[in-house]
């Protein structure tokens, strides 16, 4: 599922996160495993109690910039 695109197809105003987790809950009632991308640990555990079944947590450049970041902050002695 694309979360960002919901709010286009559906003509809904209402935030992206009420409409996803109410599509958990039909994918539930259908019996279908639901899961979604989320760009952190932060926005997986909100998913993960709207009743998503599994998560993706960021992206591969998410953690590699990550990783830089404190390479860089141990390198400068922060």
């Amino acid at each position: 599922m694309e979360s960002r695109d919901l709010t286009v197809r559906t003509g809904s105003r209402r935030g992206v996160f009420d409409i996803t987790g109410e599509c958990a809950a039909a994918f539930r009632r259908h019996g279908i495993k639901a899961g979604i991308h989320c760009p952190s640990g932060a926005s997986a555990r909100k998913r993960i109690e709207q009743g998503f079944d599994f998560v993706t947590i960021a992206n591969d450049v998410r953690f590699l910039a990550c990783t830089a970041k404190a390479e860089v902050a141990a390198a400068k002695g922060k």
